[in-house]
């Protein structure tokens, strides 16, 4: 028994080293093709990378910002990879997030205050509710009437925009009705900082735990393990016996559960208040799917993958003003990344390196 376990365990070392060394060269690729637009722009490739880093990581508060920036990114990247995983085409992790968001907004405003301790796990509640209820409207439309999901959810990602629209400029906008937000959540309904002087909050323990748990639920239990026959191979996961109809409904749903997440960590301890516009939560959904794909799905790589985001994000504004390259290289950047670890993964598959690319463990 014990040399069977070891030889696990032996495995399972070899397999992630395996894939940190093929995501690390990628990424390294990636940062030599885009030296090329850099040069471009006649910019220092060097310099742009250093001040990049410097301001994602050279002192303790921007570090703190580049953790707040990965917080969303690591939840909306979960609730992809687990949609995906399980042969469920979700777009939708924007609206899923705003629907998060509005519910934690609209219930910490309406009720009378409550201790922290009380409070803060029934917004949590909350906003899982919301994002998954909204994730099964368009999971009950394909299932009973075959609609396209990537459609129906990528429609569906405006109409909470709208929502928040109505709420900041109407019912809910903050007492001067001067800013299109509402006003801040009461201090006992938010989210704790670690450090005080510095905003990283517990949100960030929440989307570290949420990926761990997932990680357990989709490879150590038999209702995960149906989760991940239905997204490999649908057609034998229904001659084994699977109800999958269920299993799609039943990802779909915790995928914009865990969305929504997302948007209670926004509201509830980043921002403190719902607004409207891209300076509280536009693009975080989408942002999310390419995190989900650059880690080949694994509920653990999102981990990283959203740190790396987060970094190009807080480290984009050093990098402009330090190496005088435009924000929109930051984009091309990420594009870059994206196709090449997500190219490297295919061609590994076609070579047969399947170790590398994670698939063994699937």
């Amino acid at each position: 028994m014990a040399g069977v376990l070891h030889v696990d365990l032996t495995g399972q070392v070899r397999h992630y080293l395996g894939v940190t060394m093929s995501v690390a060269i990628s990424v390294l690729l990636g940062f030599g093709l885009s030296s090329i637009f850099i040069l471009a722009i006649r910019s220092n490739p060097l310099t742009a990378y250093y001040t990049l880093l410097e301001g994602a990581f050279g002192s303790p508060q921007n570090i703190s910002e580049t953790l707040i920036k990965a917080i969303p990114m690591i939840l909306t990247g979960l609730a992809a990879a687990v949609a995906f995983k399980s042969n469920v085409n979700n777009i939708g992790e924007e609206g899923q997030l705003y629907m998060g968001a509005i519910a934690t907004a609209v219930v910490a405003l309406s009720i009378p205050v409550l201790p922290s301790i009380v409070f803060i796990p029934l917004l949590l509640c909350v906003s899982f509710l919301a994002g998954a209820l909204w994730a099964g409207i368009p999971a009950f439309l394909k299932i009973r009437f075959g609609a396209d999901e990537m459609l129906t959810t990528l429609l569906m990602n405006w109409i909470p925009f709208y929502i928040v629209s109505y709420l900041v400029s109407g019912p809910f906008q903050e007492k001067d009705k001067i800013r299109p937000q509402t006003d801040f959540l009461p201090d006992l309904a938010r989210l704790p900082a670690f450090v005080a002087g510095y905003r990283v909050h517990w949100g960030l323990i929440l989307a570290i735990v949420s990926c761990i748990v997932v990680y357990f639920f989709l490879w150590k239990t038999s209702l995960g393990f149906e989760f991940r026959a239905t997204g490999a191979n649908l057609p034998a996961a229904r001659s084994m016996g699977i109800r999958v109809n269920r299993r799609m409904m039943q990802a779909m749903i915790l995928s914009g559960g865990i969305a929504a997440f997302a948007g209670f960590c926004e509201v509830a301890g980043t921002v403190g208040s719902l607004k409207l516009g891209s300076s509280n939560l536009l693009g975080y959904g989408y942002a999310g799917i390419l995190v989900a794909l650059v880690t080949n799905l694994h509920p653990l790589g999102v981990i990283l993958s959203g740190l790396f985001f987060g970094i190009l994000i807080v480290g984009s504004e050093s990098m402009q003003r330090g190496a005088d390259v435009p924000i929109a290289m930051v984009y091309i950047i990420e594009a870059i990344m994206v196709m090449t670890i997500i190219t490297s993964q295919i061609l590994m598959r076609k070579l047969g390196f399947k170790w590398l690319t994670g698939e063994t463990s699937q």
